[in-house]
């Protein structure tokens, strides 16, 4: 398949998706984008919830059942402005400044924190910011919310795009939110909603949500030059590197209950949080540049070191921090969760967020690698592509996610790069892409998972249409 056509098909895309994907189903007719469409009709689909034959793809309502979901799209605006670029128009530019306008235009709370991420949305039928916390159904925000359970992972907020459309709200939004993430200014630490007055034993300081934070204030610091930004980003930084175990592996959750998993394991999500790090440490001076690079290199390190299982040719998924050994099934003496990682990496797991995210992780290696020349990230790309070709095809011959097949291409397409003597990534890449073709294409537009003809924001279709894009 020629470049051409793949650009025609992601053009196609994208045309269909602004032109009968907006938000009109209420009395308030909008430029927001519906979290889900039946890719055949052009519309909603009937159904707001998935058929029983497909796998559980999000836990409570993140999925967003007949709203607009900002946060998931993120990836999905960044495709479509890199399209809008490549063809030199700039509808697309128009259409995703217009989305992210009206969409904080109507769902920021009176603080300044945007109603975005695990436990909000835009109900496109009752013009209303719905909100959820467990599995009850979602309820009508009042004028006091104060955005006490904002939760931001794993992805990691397009702040640029958001900027151009809104930029004193995203700067009051990032400011506010750091308010209420933050639990103990002179320690860093944070906890994973915007919410410093629960009980500790409610207080989870994800590393993922650890490095989208870091992330989002090392760009504020950039606008603003702020130092007191500086300190508060090094302090959160330092709050979760002081919790390593065995060898340097990083804890997936310090300040968890001792009877949860994720106090007592490492796990791929080392990944987004060293990700975080590198991207915040380009924004800022030294000494925190170094020391930042030096925190995501060496964490990095630890896990490459220990979660290898060469008889498998794959990546154990959790590694225990007092012994560094693999664990099979739950710690002992521990609660377990269906959040859990598996034995070993799942590249293709519909379910999240599991706190496992070998993609996020294998594109750190290669972006380590870039940065230091260090043989281990090489190896460690080498490995990936290993697991990769192992896991082909996706769910076992039942196709994959478009995030999915997204990010392995990101990742095949930064290592053919990097690594030219290694004809595996191109063999490899093209064998995904064909896949993920016949799988999602649907003749006009792709949908998102193998089994319904339906587009979802949180299966990250973005990832696919910008490796499309390459």
């Amino acid at each position: 398949m020629n470049t051409g056509q793949l650009l025609g098909w992601v053009q196609s895309h994208l045309d269909r998706q602004f032109q009968c994907g907006c938000d009109v189903y209420g009395a308030d007719h909008n430029r927001m984008l519906m979290s889900s469409l039946d890719v055949l009709a052009g519309a909603p689909p009937e159904n707001s919830s998935r058929p029983a034959h497909i796998p559980k793809r999000v836990y409570r309502n993140i999925d967003a059942p007949r709203g607009c979901a900002l946060y998931w799209d993120q990836p999905l605006l960044r495709a479509a402005l890199d399209c809008g670029s490549i063809l030199g128009k700039d509808n697309y530019l128009h259409a995703v400044h217009g989305y992210v306008g009206d969409y904080i235009d109507r769902c920021t709370a009176s603080n300044g924190i945007i109603l975005w991420g695990n436990h909000y949305y835009w109900d496109a039928y009752r013009d209303q910011v719905l909100k959820f916390v467990n599995e009850e159904p979602p309820t009508p925000t009042t004028a006091d919310e104060s955005g006490n359970y904002h939760e931001l992972r794993p992805l990691f907020p397009e702040w640029d795009i958001l900027y151009e459309a809104r930029p004193e709200a995203i700067k009051r939004h990032i400011r506010a939110m750091l308010r209420g993430h933050l639990l103990n200014a002179e320690t860093g630490e944070f906890n994973r909603h915007a919410d410093a007055a629960k009980p500790q034993w409610q207080m989870h300081a994800f590393i993922e949500s650890g490095g989208v934070l870091i992330d989002a204030i090392s760009w504020l610091y950039a606008k603003e030059d702020d130092k007191q930004l500086l300190q508060v980003a090094d302090a959160m930084a330092a709050y979760s590197y002081r919790h390593r175990g065995c060898g340097g592996l990083l804890c997936n959750c310090p300040n968890s209950p001792s009877d949860r998993w994720d106090r007592h394991v490492a796990t791929s999500e080392t990944g987004i949080w060293a990700q975080g790090l590198l991207t915040a440490s380009d924004r800022v001076p030294e000494p925190f540049c170094s020391q930042w690079r030096g925190m995501a290199e060496s964490v990095m390190i630890a896990y490459l070191r220990h979660a290898w299982d060469g008889t498998n040719g794959a990546y154990w998924g959790k590694i225990h921090l007092a012994t560094g050994l693999p664990v099979r099934g739950t710690p002992e003496g521990c609660q377990g969760s269906v959040f859990m990682p598996d034995d070993h990496c799942n590249l293709w797991e519909p379910l999240f967020p599991r706190h496992d995210y070998p993609m996020s992780f294998a594109m750190v290696c290669a972006d380590l690698f870039e940065r230091t020349g260090n043989p281990v990230f090489k190896q460690g790309c080498e490995r990936w592509l290993r697991q990769i070709d192992g896991s082909m095809p996706g769910r076992s011959g039942l196709g994959g996610y478009a995030e999915h097949y997204g990010r392995i291409l990101l990742f095949l397409q930064r290592c053919e790069k990097l690594f030219p003597d290694n004809s595996g990534y191109s063999e490899t890449l093209i064998r995904v892409r064909t896949e993920a073709l016949n799988v999602l294409w649907q003749g006009g537009m792709f949908r998102t998972h193998p089994g319904e003809h339906r587009y979802d924001s949180v299966d990250g279709l973005g990832f696919l249409l910008s490796a499309l894009l390459y």
